[in-house]
């Protein structure tokens, strides 16, 4: 039997209904998840008022974090059953795009920024999108409204800053859903539950990738009033030139006007791009407290015998590895983890 409890709500954010159906669910770092809600047709809860497009869906379950979303296509209709898209709270920022056009948006930190996207969300239409934890640190930022979804200006200032976003469903004292939106200097914390490979986590075949473009000498390029007056600025990795060779890369940064917020730019991209990227993919088991330490971003000692190499020459890895997504089946009982290390 499912441990989630599945509640829908209309456009307002007031209760319509519990569902009793069978779901399939993801987080996603700094992007948008998507649930699967499987419920016969034959079921009384199966009719238009309640699973209309744009209704909002909160998913709860005694260990792992609410998932709150919005009901939107695809819908999908067997002979005895319907499957519904849910797609979480992030897809909500994809309904709003940025106006008036050309206009450049300036702030003396990202989250000021942040703030006033949410703002132009709201303001044809409330979205029920209210300000949430939001980072207020960092260099001045500026961004340009072009048109385009507020969710692409979001991923857009994560990717240069390197801090992380999402929006959380909350309640509030009358029960109303809303969604909190969030800008994290990082996402999560650290956790003493070590993920142990035959103990409360599984590796399948391909578990682990090793991929990017490796730089470790990067110069990023920012803006100036001509073409010989734009600033620059290099910043080299050490360690990985050492292991891999000189490896140089130069990165457009328009938009940067202020050196700090370019050198802030590179140093963050560099951080990221002079090692290969290790991405694991994992099935963590409801083991003890494991399922309640999975969260977006927390970072957990992990031990893994089957990949990965060990300074003594043998097959294996000890090291932290972060979440950044995350899949939990009703059915099964089990959550899929995409996982990075840590650097």
């Amino acid at each position: 039997m499912s441990q989630s409890r599945v509640t829908i709500y209309n456009r307002q954010g007031a209760a319509l209904a519990t569902v009793q159906c069978s779901t399939e669910r993801s987080w996603v770092l700094n992007g948008e998840g998507l649930c699967r809600m499987t419920l016969s047709i034959n079921d009384g809860k199966a009719q238009e008022s309640l699973l209309r497009y744009g209704n909002f869906v909160t998913i709860e379950h005694p260990k792992l974090p609410m998932w709150a979303g919005v009901l939107d296509t695809d819908r999908i209709w067997g002979m005895s059953q319907l499957v519904l898209n849910v797609w979480s709270a992030e897809r909500l920022l994809k309904y709003r795009v940025s106006k008036p056009l050309n206009v450049t948006l300036t702030g003396n930190h990202a989250g000021l920024l942040y703030k006033k996207l949410i703002d132009i969300c709201n303001t044809p239409e409330d979205l029920r999108v209210r300000y949430g934890q939001i980072f207020t640190g960092g260099t001045p930022r500026d961004e340009k409204l072009d048109g385009k979804a507020i969710y692409d200006h979001v991923r857009a200032i994560s990717a240069r800053t390197g801090f992380d976003w999402g929006l959380e469903g909350a309640f509030n004292p009358a029960r109303r859903l809303y969604f909190t939106a969030n800008l994290y200097e990082r996402r999560g914390r650290e956790v003493n539950l070590a993920l142990r490979e035959g103990a409360n986590m599984v590796l399948g075949e391909n578990a682990m990738v090793e991929q990017g473009r490796i730089v470790n000498e990067l110069t990023g390029v920012g803006e100036g009033s001509t073409d010989e007056t734009r600033i620059t600025y290099t910043e080299i990795e050490t360690t990985s030139r050492g292991l891999y060779g000189l490896r140089q890369d130069t990165q457009d940064f328009s938009g940067n006007r202020e050196m700090s917020t370019l050198v802030d730019n590179v140093k963050s991209t560099l951080s990221e791009d002079a090692y290969p990227l290790k991405t694991v993919s994992a099935t963590a088991l409801d083991v003890g407290t494991t399922f309640n330490m999975l969260r977006l971003g927390n970072i957990f000692p992990f031990h893994a015998t089957s990949i990965g190499f060990l300074a003594d020459r043998r097959i294996g890895m000890n090291t932290k590895m972060r979440v950044i997504g995350m899949k939990y089946s009703d059915e099964l009982n089990q959550t899929q983890l995409v996982l990075q290390e840590a650097v």
